[in-house]
């Protein structure tokens, strides 16, 4: 079977992303999320309030997750850093790469002889599962961030630059009602 994809790998469908692969194209694991997560009106919200405050988010992530790639894959360990602003999310953020071992993915292969076959001619790379059950298609596809060791397990990492906290476990019984929305996310 030809993994590789014939022109762009990542596409719109419908408005949502999907990737090519050898069991067509399926959507990206983004696009599952936010079809089954519910209403997109805070975002909104957020941006009307925010003018310009995504194309800036999507810049600073681009940025941060140039350094980490940089820096998983030795290409830079010591980046020079000038704007105070991805200084601070790249503060701490080396110690925590650091810890982890035999790198598989970074943004991409980290091996692109074995591993050619996830990138697309547009230099995308994509994993996917395919998903069949009883005639159905229920596939999925995606772009991770980092797939490396970590204590001797194989874990898929996914960076986020967000301005609000992170946090490890999801809120339980014990978190106030005033912090509970500021926690539903993971690290």
């Amino acid at each position: 079977m030809d993994y590789r994809s014939q022109g762009d790998t990542r596409l719109t469908i419908n408005g949502s992303r999907h990737y090519k692969t050898p069991y067509g194209s399926l959507p990206s694991v983004t696009t599952i999320l936010s079809e089954t997560s519910g209403s997109k009106a805070a975002l909104e919200r957020w941006a009307k309030k925010n003018p310009g405050g995504r194309e800036a988010a999507a810049a600073r992530g681009t940025k941060v997750h140039s350094l980490m790639e940089d820096y998983l894959l030795g290409i830079d360990k010591n980046p020079e850093i000038e704007d105070p602003e991805i200084a601070l999310f790249w503060k701490g953020l080396p110690e925590n790469l650091s810890k982890l071992e035999n790198i598989l993915w970074a943004e991409n292969p980290a091996n692109v002889d074995d591993y050619a076959w996830c990138k697309g001619s547009d230099g995308i790379s994509r994993v996917w599962h395919p998903g069949f059950h009883e005639g159905q298609n229920y596939g999925w596809a995606g772009a991770p961030d980092i797939v490396a060791e970590y204590k001797g397990k194989i874990v898929l990492g996914d960076l986020k630059t967000s301005n609000g906290p992170y946090y490890s476990q999801w809120p339980g019984s014990d978190t106030p009602k005033n912090e509970y929305g500021k926690r539903r996310a993971g690290l």
